[in-house]
């Protein structure tokens, strides 16, 4: 079961401050002026990238379905705020089903604390169901376990990693 967070924190009243209106929506590519590669950075070195290059593999994510890029928009500063990925994996198990992986949950850090990170997740989730995915798994650090537990999450086996060496240049 998906835990679904308070009612407030999934879109804003009426009555609220353009200071508290956000938008959850699909990466554009008139976000790489907007802050989506900074909002990265909080979680990951994200090199320095041309608008170029951006835009190219834009393209060629864009046009996987298996894929998603989610942001939440600051509505009165035009700024991403936070972002997510969700990657569902085509599976020969369970009747050739997808198992999701959510990945780079990342919030702005002047926007931590305002539950922008549950947000993503529950979103996330949201279109992992939509698409059928029979499981979402993600990795994280064991600081973050409590918040995942907190979005439902349950810990389960071990991770192990292989990690390649830096080409030379």
């Amino acid at each position: 079961m998906i835990r679904r967070p308070p009612r407030s924190t999934l879109s804003s009243s009426s009555a609220a401050s353009d200071v508290y209106k956000r938008q959850v929506r699909d990466l554009a590519m008139q976000d790489y002026d907007k802050g989506y590669l900074k909002v990265l950075s909080y979680i990951a070195n994200v090199a320095q990238m041309s608008h170029d290059t951006f835009e190219q593999r834009f393209a060629e994510l864009d046009s996987d379905p298996n894929h998603q890029f989610v942001v939440i928009e600051q509505a009165s500063t035009g700024t991403i705020v936070a972002a997510g990925t969700l990657y569902c994996e085509r599976k020969f198990i369970h009747n050739c089903g997808l198992a999701g992986h959510i990945e780079d949950i990342s919030v702005d850090s002047g926007f931590k604390r305002k539950r922008l990170g549950s947000r993503m997740v529950f979103e996330l989730l949201r279109r992992a169901r939509e698409r059928g995915c029979y499981k979402v798994e993600l990795r994280c650090t064991r600081d973050n376990v409590p918040f995942y537990e907190h979005c439902g999450f349950r810990q389960k086996d071990y991770e192990m990693v292989y990690t390649f060496p830096a080409p030379k240049l």
